[in-house]
């Protein structure tokens, strides 16, 4: 009986760690289901924030670009993974329209993410949304049954309609899936 509570308990470990790492199950619901939808002005007015160069990164400046917004902390297991795709992204796509910011949630304050830079560069401007009314602003995009979880990601065409919602984990085949028709179509 010992041995079957055991095995209980490591397979629910084994799921909630999962889910922490790879996000919640319904997540690629939200890729398949998605359409493009119009981001009302309040949601492309709204973003604006300080960058941690000093720069402002604003949605609406961005209009005429692709732009990735990715919510992520140093904490978070999955963010830490797709910061490489993102910087290998940025690299190969700056040129092409591509821009993108990451916001950082971590609410220790900005010397933890500074620090954490340090041994893992970022090439993409980085700002800090600790208080999270930004996160929770944009979280409200999603079906409530997907809200909550990071990494979350929105990517806003060339015209700043939200065209994906992402919440969890994506290699850089999956990234370039969606980002690539959004750079061809604004080239036309």
């Amino acid at each position: 009986m010992k041995r079957i509570g055991l095995l209980v308990g490591a397979v629910a470990l084994f799921a909630v760690a999962s889910w922490f790492l790879f996000g919640p199950s319904g997540t690629d619901e939200v890729i398949a289901s998605e359409t493009t939808v119009a981001a009302n002005e309040s949601a492309v007015d709204g973003f604006s924030i300080a960058t941690l160069d000093g720069d402002t990164f604003s949605l609406e400046g961005q209009k005429g670009n692709v732009v990735l917004v990715n919510f992520w902390a140093t904490w978070c297991g999955p963010c830490r993974l797709e910061i490489p795709h993102f910087n290998e992204i940025y690299s190969e796509q700056k040129d092409n329209g591509f821009r993108m910011i990451g916001v950082s949630l971590d609410r220790q304050g900005r010397s933890i993410v500074d620090n954490w830079l340090v041994e893992n560069p970022v090439n993409y401007p980085i700002a800090m949304g600790h208080d999270g009314a930004l996160y929770m602003k944009y979280q409200e995009l999603l079906p409530t049954s997907n809200r909550g979880g990071i990494p979350y990601t929105l990517i806003f065409d060339a015209d700043g309609n939200v065209a994906h919602k992402i919440v969890g984990y994506r290699d850089k085949a999956q990234w370039l899936s969606m980002i690539t028709p959004l750079l061809e179509s604004a080239d036309m």
